[in-house]
């Protein structure tokens, strides 16, 4: 292809290319989306290795009747202060955090899936390139 002196060149996109190559506007905007969806789960892959941070207190105040072990009923008048803190990977833990208010019965609970933190953003970052080479194959 030779220049045509004086023509300005303008560079083209992923919408240009489409359109150029015959596409409707919806197969456009499918494309579009599905390039900066692979690049979003590529980014959420990322963010898997960074921690989230949980910091809160919480304080309980009961003034009334409560039942003892043994069935009496007792007036009484108590608080609590919870204060807790956490450092936990990003979607690994199960349970409410500390100082939100009593742990469930169960306790606290949490899962570490450090083959995920692994091999998720290599599994996104292959998912978008598969998404751009399927892109430029296209046009």
């Amino acid at each position: 292809m030779q220049l045509i002196p004086g023509q300005v060149l303008a560079p083209i996109d992923l919408a240009g290319a489409l359109r150029l190559a015959g596409a409707r506007d919806l197969d456009i905007a499918i494309a579009r989306q599905q390039v900066w969806r692979a690049i979003a789960d590529l980014q959420q892959a990322r963010a898997l290795w960074l921690p989230s941070l949980f910091l809160g207190p919480t304080w309980y105040r009961l003034d009334g009747q409560v039942q003892s072990i043994s069935g009496q009923v007792i007036t009484t008048s108590r608080s609590s202060l919870f204060l807790g803190g956490l450092a936990a990977s990003a979607s690994s833990y199960a349970a409410a955090p500390p100082g939100s208010g009593f742990p469930p019965l169960t306790g606290l609970s949490s899962v570490l899936r450090f083959s995920d933190a692994i091999f998720e953003p290599r599994a996104a970052k292959r998912m978008a390139a598969a998404s751009q080479a399927d892109l430029q194959t296209a046009t």
